[in-house]
């Protein structure tokens, strides 16, 4: 759920990338980093199944926040914690407090043919996980730079049948990872807006915050 801290005027907002092992979760987080303007971040932090602090690329929980730039100089800020977890490798209690933490989820699948059981395997999974709500949900497709890929018409018809906005991907290339990003972020704050009227408390407009996560990334980009 968001926190809206009136003192500092600032909106936090969870973003969590769930899917099976190697399917590009914590991929997606180092490009989103990457793009990220290094004073606008915090560091990236990676904990192994026991809790212990470990380093990225051994991590099963990544995580990192990033500090949106307000509308205005006096207006409300946007920081964005984004997560990545592994599945089956975390321990249960720490996927569904990470779960019910978020305001928005990306389910990251591997696009190859021979993983498709671990992909349906690790979205039961966080069906199970999500039955006490369901946040919106956002679909990428990974790995679709790969010769033995899924094409769009598989994917379609093994995942169109849902509700949920989908994207291909090629994480380590960068392709497909600011779209997700940026759809996961609006429906989060879209899905916060309705619950708790954040518009009205913050002055905080769905164009306003996905112009700014376009900005923080373009400017990193640009530089």
């Amino acid at each position: 759920m968001p926190e809206i801290l009136d003192r500092t005027r600032q909106l936090k907002l969870r973003l969590v990338y769930y899917g099976p092992p190697r399917s590009g979760k914590a991929v997606n987080l180092q490009r989103i980093f990457e793009l990220s303007r290094p004073e606008a971040r915090s560091r990236m932090v990676a904990f192994d199944a026991g809790g212990n602090v470990t380093r990225p690329g051994a991590d099963r929980r990544v995580s990192f926040e990033m500090t949106l730039p307000p509308e205005t100089p006096e207006g409300w800020t946007v920081v964005v914690e984004i997560s990545a977890l592994s599945s089956p490798l975390l321990m249960r209690p720490t996927k569904i407090a990470t779960l019910e933490r978020a305001d928005a989820v990306a389910f990251v699948a591997d696009a190859t043919r021979e993983r498709r059981e671990e992909n349906h395997e690790a979205f039961r999974e966080a069906e199970e996980l999500l039955r006490a709500r369901t946040p919106p949900i956002v679909l990428q497709v990974n790995k679709r730079d790969r010769a033995d890929a899924l094409s769009e018409d598989e994917i379609e018809r093994e995942w169109g049948a849902r509700s949920w906005p989908i994207f291909t991907a090629a994480a380590k290339q960068g392709d497909g990872v600011r779209e997700t990003f940026t759809c996961l972020l609006r429906l989060a704050f879209e899905g916060t807006d309705k619950g708790a009227g954040l518009e009205a408390m913050t002055s905080l407009t769905l164009s306003g915050v996905t112009t700014a996560a376009l900005k923080a990334l373009r400017r990193a980009e640009a530089e």
